[in-house]
This record gives structure tokens, C-alpha cells and sequence, in this order.
């Protein structure tokens, strides 16, 4: 009964953390697949997995399945190829900017060190959405974006607990630095001069959580995973 009724409790929490919730707001990709193993799974189940010291972000609980303390770090690289085609309706003299994205690095480093078979305590690094865009000084979309960034850098420490060979819970902070940086030509035809330039750039960091469970009653049945994210910027 005590270990059902805290299954319980424990289920509603998350339960309540995701329902209520505020609204949340972004642009650019979103990279779930943040430079670790789970790249070459397409982050299916990676929650429930557990597998490796990446779980301090995914689920934090999930640092009581480690055997032992850990260390993973991990890079990819992503190419964007995105253009635009004018046409006998556009309306402004220019070329087709070129190539906007291109390459997109990416990154993340994990550590996770048990401190004994039921505690464990983890930190993380990574950035897991952003997009930058360059085009061309002449192109003929200059007046709604010439370039432009939005990148966010987390830092994630989290902490476990096993409460027994079957249960596990966990909870993280979500320290997340963003950063915008944006650049638009300003039409001056009607004075005859070059484009003018409007610049804006701004950073700011914003806090939130993760809360997680991990539930595994017999060897290969671990289906139950709730992780609810408050997140924000």
C-alpha cells in the first residue's frame, strides 16, 4: 500500500506540473538530438532508456539505472540548404541571397557521478534549438531580414534517487542562456540613398524544471516515464 499510494503521488505531481503549465513561445529548429547516442536512434525512447549520462537532461531519474558515474560529450554538424527563387512577381531589385543556413554546429557534454547505489547527481551542457540565417547584402527579401540568430545554451544540473529496484525519481534546474541577434535593410529609395540598416540584439537567461520518474517493476517492462518540462526563457 505505502509504495502504491506513493506511485500515486508522485504520478499526480507530474500529472499537475504538465496541466498547469504557462504558454510558451519560440522560432528556429528545434535539435532534440543534441550530440549524443541518441542521434542515431531519432531519440525514440529516450526518456525511458536511461542508457547513458545524457538522461541528466532527458530524465533525470533516469541517472539511478547508470551503473556507475559517467562522462559523455558529443558534436554534430547539420547543413541547411535553404534558398529562394525570385520571380517575374517580385517587386524588388536584388538577387536570391545565396545560401542562408548552411552548416550548423552542435554540442553537449554530460556527467553524471554516483554517489552510492541510490543517490546520484549530474550536470549538463547543451544547446537543443537555435537557428542562424546570412543572406546576401542584395537580395530581394533584405527589407524583411538580411541576417538573423536565435540560440539558446542550457545548463542542466539534476539529481536522483532510487527508492527501490523498481522506482526511481529525479529533478533538474533548466538554466537556459538565450540570445537574438537581428539585421534589416531600411528602403531609402525614395530618397536616393543607400539602404539604411536596423539592428537589434538582446540576451537574457531564464529558469525552469524537470521532473522525472522511471518505473521498472520487472526486467525489460520500463514503459512508464513522466517528464514534465517548465521551461522558459
Amino acid at each position: 500500500m505505502k509504495r502504491s499510494g506513493l506511485l500515486v503521488l508522485l504520478s499526480s505531481l507530474a500529472l499537475a506540473a504538465v496541466f498547469t503549465g504557462g504558454s510558451a513561445w519560440a522560432g528556429g529548429i528545434s535539435l532534440y538530438e543534441f550530440g549524443t547516442p541518441d542521434v542515431g536512434l531519432a531519440a525514440a525512447g529516450y526518456a525511458a532508456r536511461a542508457q547513458d549520462a545524457a538522461t541528466v537532461f532527458t530524465n533525470p531519474a533516469g541517472m539511478s539505472r547508470l551503473e556507475k558515474s559517467q562522462v559523455l560529450g558529443g558534436l554534430q554538424a547539420l547543413y541547411g540548404n535553404v534558398e529562394f527563387s525570385p520571380n517575374s512577381a517580385t517587386t524588388v531589385s536584388g538577387g536570391d541571397g545565396g545560401v542562408a543556413v548552411g552548416w550548423i554546429p552542435g554540442g553537449s557534454a554530460f556527467i553524471v557521478q554516483k554517489l552510492n547505489q541510490d543517490w546520484s547527481l549530474g550536470f549538463g551542457v547543451l544547446s537543443y534549438f537555435g537557428l542562424a540565417e546570412n543572406y546576401d547584402d542584395n537580395w530581394v527579401g533584405r527589407y524583411y531580414v538580411k541576417k538573423s540568430a536565435l540560440m539558446g545554451l542550457t545548463l542542466s544540473p539534476a539529481v536522483s534517487y532510487r527508492l527501490n529496484n523498481w522506482l526511481s525519481v529525479g529533478a533538474g534546474l533548466n538554466m537556459m542562456y538565450g540570445y537574438i541577434d537581428s539585421e534589416i535593410a531600411i528602403n531609402n529609395a525614395g530618397e536616393v540613398r543607400p539602404d539604411g540598416q536596423l539592428k537589434y540584439d538582446d540576451n537574457r537567461w531564464g529558469y525552469g524544471a524537470d521532473l522525472g520518474i522511471v518505473v521498472e517493476q520487472m526486467p525489460g517492462t520500463r514503459g512508464l516515464d513522466l517528464v514534465p518540462a517548465l521551461r522558459a526563457i
